[in-house]
């Protein structure tokens, strides 16, 4: 009998091999076999091939179909492909580095030393959301977390999706016995977790995903259902800058609008909340906001504060 890592080694290696290309079933079954950085020699079945296309829905939500017309096996893209591929991709991180066991990783690879929290949590708070039962867990409250002793504060959630942000995970729900506003929860500061034998209320499910679709960061407005105000932003940088803005565009609707060969002019039309005005402050002279007026008045308050700062040394 398998084990789960070597069921795990498998799905993620069949995975990786079909987000390539579609593959008949002696293409995924020769590939298997020639793959060396694994000590496992996988010579599957067909019966094996369809437990692992079980387990890949079942561990990662993606779904592998046959296509008869073609005679191949292939992941079924909808319209979540975006999401599927940054899946895929980080699978992909996750194959060469954990799954091959590679022995003195440290000569090879060098790692942030911030350590990501909370993962652990997430195959419980998956199996909540898939299964539609509350969630409880003990809450350390940033306000307290650099506290001698930190109060943790027992919350009960109905979680609806967990979302990344600047490399922190965080669970988007709404909490029990409180108003309607949709809340988030930083997965690093959550202990204790536990799946509540109690159904989601499901009268009270808003699009999520959809809330989002106008923000930059974690942060919607008021952290409410009510849509935000769309506003339009412009902001100018260098071209040097400009590039890192294009290959790492602060929102999706982000486009350029005017370029010369020492200026880039970029706009994007977004709700303004606190974690955009954050990330635009983080960029300090290197950025000039020319629009809405009241953007540029935060820039200018925040130039005023740093002054204030540093005349006092």
């Amino acid at each position: 009998m398998s084990s789960l890592h070597t069921i795990n080694e498998r799905a993620l290696k069949v995975l990786n091999l079909l987000r390539k290309k579609p593959l008949t079933f002696n293409e995924l079954r020769d590939s298997l076999k020639r793959w060396e950085p694994s000590e496992e020699k996988f010579d599957i079945s067909q019966r094996t091939l369809q437990r692992t296309i079980k387990d890949i829905r079942d561990y990662f939500n993606v779904a592998v179909i046959f296509d008869r017309s073609k005679g191949v096996y292939r992941i079924n893209i909808d319209n979540e492909e975006d999401d599927h591929t940054l899946l895929l991709t980080k699978l992909e991180c996750y194959d060469m580095v954990s799954i091959f066991n590679i022995t003195n990783l440290e000569r090879y690879v060098s790692f942030e030393r911030r350590q990501e929290k909370g993962l652990e949590h997430f195959p419980i708070v998956i199996n909540a959301m898939r299964s539609g039962k509350q969630l409880s867990f003990s809450y350390n409250p940033l306000t307290y977390i650099s506290t001698p002793q930190a109060v943790e504060q027992k919350r009960i959630i109905e979680p609806y999706l967990l979302k990344e942000y600047d490399r922190r995970w965080y669970i988007v729900c709404r909490e029990v016995g409180s108003n309607d506003f949709i809340k988030t929860f930083a997965l690093d500061r959550v202990n204790d977790v536990h799946i509540i034998n109690k159904k989601i209320d499901r009268s009270k499910i808003v699009d999520i995903k959809k809330m989002y679709e106008h923000c930059v960061g974690i942060i919607t407005p008021h952290h409410g259902t009510t849509p935000g105000k769309l506003e339009k932003i412009i902001f100018t940088t260098t071209v040097e800058q400009g590039r890192y803005f294009q290959n790492f565009a602060l929102h999706p609707s982000q486009k350029i609008i005017q370029e010369t060969q020492t200026k880039i002019w970029f706009e994007l039309t977004v709700v303004i909340t606190y974690d955009l005005v954050q990330k635009l402050k983080s960029y300090g002279s290197y950025i000039q906001i020319l629009e809405p007026n009241s953007l540029k008045k935060e820039m200018l308050e925040l130039i005023k504060e740093l002054k204030k700062l540093y005349k006092k040394e």
